[in-house]
Protein backbone atom coordinates (compact mmCIF):
# COMPACT_ATOMS: atom_id res chain seq x y z
CA UNK A 1 0.00 0.00 0.00
CA UNK A 2 1.33 3.34 -0.60
CA UNK A 3 0.24 6.53 0.81
CA UNK A 4 1.21 10.13 -0.20
CA UNK A 5 2.32 12.74 3.50
CA UNK A 6 3.78 15.91 2.43
CA UNK A 7 4.92 15.46 -1.25
CA UNK A 8 6.82 12.17 0.11
CA UNK A 9 5.22 8.63 -0.84
CA UNK A 10 4.95 6.19 1.63
CA UNK A 11 5.26 2.47 1.02
CA UNK A 12 4.03 0.24 3.59
CA UNK A 13 4.97 -3.10 3.81
CA UNK A 14 4.90 -6.34 6.82
CA UNK A 15 8.45 -6.55 8.79
CA UNK A 16 9.02 -9.72 10.20
CA UNK A 17 6.56 -9.16 12.86
CA UNK A 18 3.57 -9.02 10.83
CA UNK A 19 3.43 -5.62 11.11
CA UNK A 20 3.57 -2.76 9.34
CA UNK A 21 6.38 -0.59 8.78
CA UNK A 22 6.64 3.04 6.23
CA UNK A 23 9.54 3.39 4.11
CA UNK A 24 9.63 7.05 2.12
CA UNK A 25 10.18 6.79 -1.49
CA UNK A 26 11.11 10.37 -2.79
CA UNK A 27 8.53 11.47 -5.85
CA UNK A 28 10.59 13.22 -8.31
CA UNK A 29 10.32 16.66 -8.29
CA UNK A 30 9.66 18.35 -12.21
CA UNK A 31 12.94 20.11 -11.63
CA UNK A 32 14.61 16.46 -11.73
CA UNK A 33 15.96 15.32 -15.00
CA UNK A 34 13.76 12.21 -16.59
CA UNK A 35 15.79 8.72 -16.17
CA UNK A 36 14.19 6.97 -18.90
CA UNK A 37 15.16 8.86 -21.95
CA UNK A 38 14.87 6.92 -25.61
CA UNK A 39 17.55 9.53 -26.53
CA UNK A 40 19.88 7.62 -23.46
CA UNK A 41 19.34 4.38 -24.87
CA UNK A 42 17.64 3.09 -21.63
CA UNK A 43 14.35 2.77 -23.28
CA UNK A 44 13.24 -0.18 -25.07
CA UNK A 45 9.74 -0.13 -27.23
CA UNK A 46 8.28 -3.63 -27.72
CA UNK A 47 5.43 -5.66 -29.00
CA UNK A 48 5.10 -8.87 -26.82
CA UNK A 49 2.20 -10.10 -28.81
CA UNK A 50 4.46 -9.90 -32.10
CA UNK A 51 7.32 -10.63 -30.17
CA UNK A 52 9.93 -7.60 -31.31
CA UNK A 53 11.40 -4.95 -29.47
CA UNK A 54 14.14 -1.95 -30.09
CA UNK A 55 16.15 0.64 -29.03
CA UNK A 56 16.43 4.16 -30.65
CA UNK A 57 19.89 3.35 -30.97
CA UNK A 58 19.01 0.30 -32.84
CA UNK A 59 17.57 2.51 -35.74
CA UNK A 60 20.37 5.61 -35.15
CA UNK A 61 23.36 3.02 -35.96
CA UNK A 62 21.26 1.81 -39.04
CA UNK A 63 20.69 4.98 -40.29
CA UNK A 64 23.78 6.75 -39.76
CA UNK A 65 26.04 5.84 -42.86
CA UNK A 66 22.81 6.09 -45.73
CA UNK A 67 22.01 9.73 -44.48
CA UNK A 68 25.74 10.61 -43.65
CA UNK A 69 25.38 11.38 -39.52
CA UNK A 70 27.05 10.27 -36.52
CA UNK A 71 24.97 7.60 -34.67
CA UNK A 72 25.05 9.60 -31.55
CA UNK A 73 23.13 12.28 -33.43
CA UNK A 74 20.94 10.54 -34.60
CA UNK A 75 20.05 8.73 -31.67
CA UNK A 76 19.05 12.70 -29.91
CA UNK A 77 17.57 13.66 -32.73
CA UNK A 78 15.63 10.53 -33.38
CA UNK A 79 13.47 11.20 -30.09
CA UNK A 80 14.06 15.16 -29.95
CA UNK A 81 11.73 17.60 -31.59
CA UNK A 82 13.66 16.92 -35.41
CA UNK A 83 12.59 16.83 -38.76
CA UNK A 84 14.54 14.92 -41.86
CA UNK A 85 13.99 17.22 -44.87
CA UNK A 86 15.23 14.72 -47.63
CA UNK A 87 14.87 17.57 -49.82
CA UNK A 88 17.80 19.11 -47.94
CA UNK A 89 19.01 16.07 -47.19
CA UNK A 90 19.58 17.28 -43.39
CA UNK A 91 18.07 16.89 -40.07
CA UNK A 92 15.35 20.55 -39.45
CA UNK A 93 13.92 21.91 -36.79
CA UNK A 94 10.42 22.43 -36.07
CA UNK A 95 10.83 26.29 -37.37
CA UNK A 96 12.30 24.94 -40.89
CA UNK A 97 9.98 22.15 -41.06
CA UNK A 98 6.70 24.41 -41.14
CA UNK A 99 4.56 21.92 -40.29
CA UNK A 100 5.30 19.87 -43.71
CA UNK A 101 7.61 16.81 -42.12
CA UNK A 102 6.80 14.60 -39.79
CA UNK A 103 8.75 14.21 -37.02
CA UNK A 104 12.14 11.96 -37.30
CA UNK A 105 10.64 9.20 -34.82
CA UNK A 106 7.77 8.98 -37.10
CA UNK A 107 9.26 8.73 -40.25
CA UNK A 108 12.32 7.00 -39.87
CA UNK A 109 11.53 4.34 -36.76
CA UNK A 110 7.30 4.06 -36.49
CA UNK A 111 6.31 4.12 -40.47
CA UNK A 112 8.51 1.42 -41.46
CA UNK A 113 7.28 -0.60 -38.58
CA UNK A 114 4.00 -0.12 -39.68
CA UNK A 115 4.77 -1.12 -43.19
CA UNK A 116 6.46 -4.07 -42.56
CA UNK A 117 3.38 -5.02 -40.23
CA UNK A 118 0.94 -4.71 -42.25
CA UNK A 119 2.74 -6.85 -45.47
CA UNK A 120 2.97 -9.41 -43.01
CA UNK A 121 -0.65 -9.49 -41.62
CA UNK A 122 -1.31 -9.15 -45.36
CA UNK A 123 0.68 -11.30 -46.75
CA UNK A 124 -0.49 -14.11 -43.74
CA UNK A 125 -4.17 -13.15 -44.37
CA UNK A 126 -3.92 -13.89 -48.53
CA UNK A 127 -1.44 -16.86 -47.87
CA UNK A 128 -2.49 -19.73 -50.57
CA UNK A 129 -2.89 -21.45 -47.03
CA UNK A 130 -5.60 -19.52 -45.34
CA UNK A 131 -5.49 -18.32 -41.29
CA UNK A 132 -5.25 -20.95 -39.23
CA UNK A 133 -3.44 -22.75 -41.33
Amino acid sequence: MTRAKGGVVHAAHSGDGGQEEEAPLEAPTQDEEDVFQPAKGNVVFASAIDAWGFRVQSFADMYAAKLGASATVLQRALWGDYYYSPKLKKIVGRKAAAGKLKPMFVQLVLEPIWQVRVCVLVGYLFDERGPGR
